[in-house]
């Protein structure tokens, strides 16, 4: 080849080359995403007016964040920052993306488009999940929205009086409490051992023990910690309970899609249940306050879940109507 041609030919390929990068990185869901997302739907309209009424009729909006991009699935925005990728025949759906804007690990739910109550998910690599622990934890997610959804939810949480002016909601998660308190965590160390106890075979004496217990955490706290605590529990404890809730249900014959079963990481979903509540039994047992601060409020309000269930099956109809402190609803 002379030097011309080759001249030529290095023209055309450095004129090109944004082009050819451009199509390479096209956006577009992964297929294995879009099979995690699709068994989502498919638990969730299989399960979730059995554990929550109504819950079928919340808006399952969601963020998919990759690397680069974010998907935005059950929702058509209202502004010009997204761009349509056409009707998705697996997902059944319109898509649309943007540019990224999101931290690409982000796991939460928040009025992130066009203040409605979305799922905002980064994948599962990037999650550090499994696609049976993601696809869980999407549902997770979805019964958030259905609490955000509800009409007083916001002004409820505005009543706890928490805030301290922070309008970002980040002071959900740095709200600072006591959590190096030593006569606090040995209270709540009292509490959870009682709490793991009832869930594995209870009885009323070692309730009332447990509620007599429990009620001596509100003046170790303090009434503004205790505020904390409380709505902790409501929001994230319950979520977690309904995640189990679901694992049940799996755990019941479901059978998932043979897609979702051909993923290189799948387990099998009718043993999560098990594992799940041994991790919680765990968590109660030995889980420090001072070392897993708020994380540990998921998993007694999961358990407290489970034991209004022994309590007073009908108690979720409190959920909603007496927000934020548990200890009523028995």
């Amino acid at each position: 080849m002379n030097t011309l041609k080759l001249k030529n030919l290095l023209f055309i390929l450095i004129l090109f080359l944004p082009y050819l990068a451009q199509a390479q990185d096209k956006p577009a869901i992964r297929f294995d995403d879009k099979v995690r997302i699709v068994e989502a739907y498919r638990i969730a309209e299989k399960s979730a007016d059995s554990i929550w009424q109504g819950w079928s009729k919340t808006p399952f909006v969601i963020l998919l964040v990759d690397d680069n991009y974010e998907y935005l699935l059950g929702h058509t925005p209202l502004t010009d920052d997204f761009v349509s990728l056409g009707y998705d025949d697996i997902l059944k759906q319109e898509v649309y993306y943007r540019n990224r804007t999101f931290d690409k690990k982000l796991l939460a739910t928040f009025p992130a488009i066009d203040g409605i109550p979305t799922i905002v998910i980064g994948l599962p690599e990037n999650t550090g999940l499994n696609s049976v622990g993601w696809t869980i934890t999407l549902l997770h997610e979805h019964f958030h929205q259905m609490q955000m959804s509800d009409p007083d939810y916001y002004t409820s949480v505005a009543s706890l009086d928490l805030a301290k002016g922070d309008e970002s909601g980040m002071w959900m998660i740095n709200f600072p409490f006591p959590y190096n308190s030593a006569e606090a965590e040995q209270q709540l160390a009292v509490t959870n051992a009682l709490l793991a106890d009832l869930i594995a075979d209870y009885n009323e004496d070692k309730l009332n023990e447990y509620l007599k217990e429990r009620s001596k955490l509100k003046e170790i706290f303090g009434e503004e910690n205790y505020r904390y605590f409380s709505f902790q529990l409501w929001q994230e404890g319950i979520a977690r309970y309904t995640e189990m809730q679901v694992m049940e249900m799996l755990n019941e014959g479901y059978t998932p899609t043979k897609a979702f079963q051909h993923l290189s990481d799948y387990q099998d979903v009718n043993n999560v249940i098990i594992y799940a509540f041994k991790e919680l039994q765990k968590t109660l047992r030995e889980a420090k306050l001072s070392e897993y601060e708020r994380v540990i409020f998921y998993s007694i309000g999961a358990g407290e879940g489970l034991l209004l269930d022994k309590v007073d099956p009908d108690w979720k109809k409190k959920y909603f109507t007496e927000k934020f402190y548990i200890e009523n609803y028995y």
